[in-house]
């Protein structure tokens, strides 16, 4: 029989473990102590060397750097430009080489004002290119005759370019119908128009040109700007030489009603853009 006066057994007290803790500097086991917020360095000296790497001032990633430094659009506008600043980027950068006369220019500028590129736009010498979209509307077509940029100008900068100053020239002389050659002898297709989503109206009919003994290449316009005809020019032992058509892109700006009207008056048909081998 058990005695009621013997005392109940109870389990002995046994101590806590001491939790262990590793340095974020050293990675030096510690112990931590058993209450409060976990240590994370073993000194205090640990504790300000990590705040000072993860502080201090850094020089730029080689990555960012050079992402920087590429140029970009950023704070590039369009505006018109004198005709003879615009000679010297085409007479330097054009593949045509040549500046034509009475023309209409608008650069694209930097935010300090550097010019990266012109559009020029002009009469070409025959006037009936401009009835694409009959006779009627002559007067409100314009050819986009010239057009460059700089080597290192940004990414999409001829896109820029041409679809602002469109919009420019249409509001500064009431143009409506905007029309461009793309010349494959220069390995041209018209990327830049498809990319502004221009109509593609075909190729134009084939050219001839003059090779002159000297070896200069000229054209028929600037053979009749002479005064010669083709009798004189191949007595003079001039040879013609056969250009390959262009193709030829159009677009058409102004409120829905006007360039409704205007592709309803079109003379050609839009046709699908040509390969890039074309």
């Amino acid at each position: 029989m058990i005695d009621n006066m013997t005392p109940t057994l109870r389990k002995p007290l046994r101590k806590p473990r001491t939790k262990r803790g590793r340095c974020l500097v050293c990675r030096v086991e510690f112990d931590q102590a058993s209450t409060g917020r976990p240590r994370l360095y073993c000194t205090d000296a640990h504790r300000k060397q990590d705040a000072y790497w993860r502080n201090r001032p850094r020089a730029k990633a080689f990555q960012r750097v050079i992402r920087e430094q590429a140029p970009t659009l950023a704070g590039c506008y369009v505006e018109k430009i004198s005709n003879a600043e615009a000679k010297w980027l085409i007479l330097r950068f054009e593949w045509l080489g040549t500046m034509p006369k009475r023309t209409y220019s608008y650069g694209l500028k930097t935010a300090t004002g550097a010019l990266l590129g012109v559009a020029v736009f002009g009469y070409t010498i025959s006037p009936e290119s401009r009835d694409i979209c009959g006779r009627e509307n002559r007067s409100l077509a314009i050819c986009l005759e010239r057009g460059a940029c700089v080597p290192d100008a940004p990414d999409h900068a001829a896109s820029f370019l041409i679809s602002r100053a469109v919009k420019l020239a249409a509001a500064d002389k009431g143009w409506r119908i905007f029309y461009a050659y793309s010349d494959p002898e220069a390995g041209e297709v018209g990327t830049v128009y498809q990319a502004t989503n221009w109509l593609y109206l075909g190729t134009s009919k084939p050219r001839v040109d003059w090779l002159l003994p000297d070896g200069e290449r000229i054209t028929e316009r600037t053979q009749r700007r002479r005064g010669l005809n083709t009798e004189q020019t191949r007595a003079a032992g001039w040879q013609q030489i056969e250009r390959a058509p262009r193709h030829k892109y159009v677009t058409l700006v102004g409120d829905r009603r006007e360039r409704r009207a205007l592709l309803a008056a079109l003379r050609i048909v839009p046709q699908p853009y040509p390969d890039d081998g074309a």
